[in-house]
């Protein structure tokens, strides 16, 4: 018998997720190269390493309002820090 994996609730979808995971990436990526880099650079790199943490497993798992507002908030709270780290105000 196949084990199947049933996601009940918003706390189990993120737990499959790991929002802590794709922290991680960013908060190394942006220690690294913070404001040395230009924000064309930084997205790149968030592209490539953070979103595919972020996002794994995402055709797998039921969409609903909940897990699109917790990805739009993800992704928003990255761009505020990157675009508010590189702001010169």
């Amino acid at each position: 018998m196949i084990n199947q994996l049933l996601l009940t609730s918003v706390a189990d979808i993120i737990n499959v997720f790991d929002l802590s995971k794709f922290f991680k990436a960013f908060n190394n990526i942006f220690g690294k190269v913070g404001r040395n880099a230009s924000e064309e650079v930084l997205f790149a790199l968030i592209k490539t390493k953070c979103l595919s943490i972020l996002f794994y497993g995402a055709e797998a798992c039921p969409t609903n309002s909940s897990l699109r507002q917790l990805f739009e908030f993800t992704v928003n709270e990255i761009l505020l820090k990157v675009c508010g780290a590189m702001s010169k105000d």
